[in-house]
């Protein structure tokens, strides 16, 4: 009697699974192996397959190629995605059995698994996003209408990743704010973090009311205008690669996908309204005319609201009105959609 192996198993898979319950990617490690196959035994006995490894990411975590081409866009608690698949289990001596062989000694190993280098890309699902200079006091806003406890300091640019506040309606009516890091006027190029602005319903532009502040009010809406058109420019390509993703990857399961074209539409564009900071500062009424003239007269009608509320951490000022206004946007631009 000659030998009688079995199959191998196959090696494991590594799945991507995005979970509600992480708000960053430091977790993940530079490296993951999934398990190899087992080796068949003697009598036919099959291999044991390889473990799979799930590795759990944020919601909204964009997945890319080595060459920078959006493969999946996780933007639901539970997508899961099949990044790198194991190999196939190789083939025991009873696979080449025949007639007149009925004994072999032919095997064949297993394959090689596949081994991919992917760069995940966290982008914050929020509501609104909160964008503005840095120290403008955009912690300190969002500490105030969310009722969120985050760490504040006076020393310019220590936010240095989104922070997420989330604000309750009476009717139990729930939206969400990214507060964004800091866009320093000087940058050549649109920083990277206004990504997280991309899945934003719209924006809330917050200017700095000090009166010491480097850039006049007017000016400080300019750049962040300038900051959101130049970042535009660098997320039309990539929304292309993305749909085109989505679109083969639901076709591989037979099943209808639509664009959504709305939903990575320019920053630029988005709605959006302005709010003023530091209103119990003197002085405030004329910084608050002057930027209120010059929205009065601004021709896009992404402006929502054709005021800017002046708000206050301090003593709250404005805080309510800002409340009313985000809740109204909410309705408007998502519950009726």
């Amino acid at each position: 009697m000659g030998p009688t192996g079995g199959n191998g198993g196959r090696g494991g898979n590594i799945w991507l699974r995005a979970s509600g319950k992480l708000s960053s990617l430091t977790h993940l490690k530079d490296t993951y192996i999934a398990q190899d196959g087992k080796n068949g035994g003697t009598d036919h006995r099959y291999g044991r397959n390889g473990k799979d490894v799930e590795i759990e990411v944020p919601v909204g975590s964009l997945v890319k190629n080595s060459q920078g081409s959006v493969l999946i866009d996780l933007i639901n608690s539970g997508d899961g995605f099949l990044i790198v698949s194991g190999g196939a289990g190789g083939y025991g001596n009873k696979e080449f059995a025949n007639v007149d062989n009925p004994t072999p000694r032919t095997a064949l190993p297993g394959e090689q698994g596949e081994i991919v280098n992917a760069e995940i890309e966290l982008r914050s699902i929020a509501d609104f996003g909160l964008v503005g200079l840095p120290n403008a006091g955009k912690s300190s806003l969002t500490m105030t209408i969310t009722n969120t406890d985050l760490e504040v300091s006076d020393i310019p640019g220590t936010t240095l990743i989104p922070h997420l506040g989330h604000i309750t309606y009476r009717d139990k009516v729930s939206c969400s704010i990214a507060d964004l890091p800091g866009i320093e006027p000087d940058q050549p190029r649109a920083p990277r973090f206004l990504q997280h602005c991309a899945r934003c319903v719209s924006l809330i532009y917050l200017i700095d009311g000090d009166d010491f502040h480097e850039q006049h009010v007017v000016e400080q809406f300019y750049i962040i205008r300038q900051h959101l058109a130049d970042y535009d420019a660098t997320i039309n390509a990539e929304v292309r690669e993305l749909e085109l993703a989505k679109s083969k990857f639901y076709d591989r399961y037979d099943q209808d996908f639509e664009t959504n074209d709305e939903r990575y539409s320019s920053l630029a564009d988005k709605p959006f309204i302005v709010c003023i900071s530091k209103a119990d500062q003197p002085g405030r009424e004329y910084r608050a005319k002057m930027l209120n003239d010059e929205l009065a007269n601004f021709p896009d009608s992404s402006l929502y609201f054709p005021k800017a509320i002046e708000t206050s951490a301090k003593d709250l000022t404005g805080w309510s009105a800002l409340q009313f206004l985000l809740r109204k946007i909410f309705h408007f631009f998502l519950i009726k959609q």
